[in-house]
């Protein structure tokens, strides 16, 4: 997935990102780690709440990860 065809924020506002695996909802994209060529390495994704509590975890989801990308969420498959 190039970066260049969307802006950060298009895919940060609006996409969930869920563990398809237990079933948990990890947050929303909160940054994203690019590469030199502008390709996805991982998402960063975490509460977008201004005040986070402190046991808010943040997640690195390597790209390979990503098993599905829809209108409304993103499914990941963490172990």
């Amino acid at each position: 997935f190039y970066v260049g065809e969307v802006t950060k924020e298009d895919i940060i506002s609006f996409l969930k990102v869920i563990n398809q695996t237990t079933g948990a909802n990890l947050g929303r994209i909160i940054d994203l780690d690019v590469n030199e060529n502008g390709y996805i390495n991982y998402l960063i994704v975490g509460s977008l709440k201004m005040i986070k509590k402190l046991s808010s975890p943040e997640y690195k989801v390597e790209y390979s990860s990503i098993k599905k990308i829809g209108k409304d969420v993103i499914l990941v498959e963490l172990n």
